[in-house]
């Protein structure tokens, strides 16, 4: 996504639960590109219990002593109408919070659709 236009949340999400890998999923429009990105928070001591799931890449991590953060984002194909976000936390089940934003680039019609008819510019 080259965000050269005006852009838009396409969709978002929260997942709050004590599970062992954990996902939530996005609903975007069908053939919608997106740009996701998604936060996972948990009580996993180590950053490295955690990983971002397939297609995601994982940019930061963080160790915050009893807990653990990481980012992770994608930029989705146009294929679908829905967003996986998943995070894998096996074996360790812990309490998890998930936060995910899918950002799209808005449709501007072209200049030429703009344009008046001959109909409208004669007045007929």
């Amino acid at each position: 996504m080259t965000a050269n236009n005006t852009t838009s949340i396409e969709a978002s999400g929260i997942f709050e639960d004590n599970a062992l890998d954990p996902s939530l999923v996005l609903s975007t429009g069908a053939s919608q590109e997106t740009y996701v990105i998604s936060m996972f928070v948990s009580g996993i001591g180590t950053p490295s219990g955690i990983d971002s799931g397939t297609g995601f890449t994982s940019f930061s991590n963080h160790d915050l002593g009893n807990q653990s953060a990481e980012i992770a984002d994608i930029d989705t194909n146009a294929t679908g109408g829905n967003v996986t976000v998943p995070w894998i936390t096996t074996p360790t089940t812990d309490d998890v919070a998930i936060v995910a934003v899918a950002v799209k680039e808005n449709s501007f019609p072209s200049v030429q659709a703009l344009a008046p008819s001959a109909d409208s510019v004669d007045g007929n």
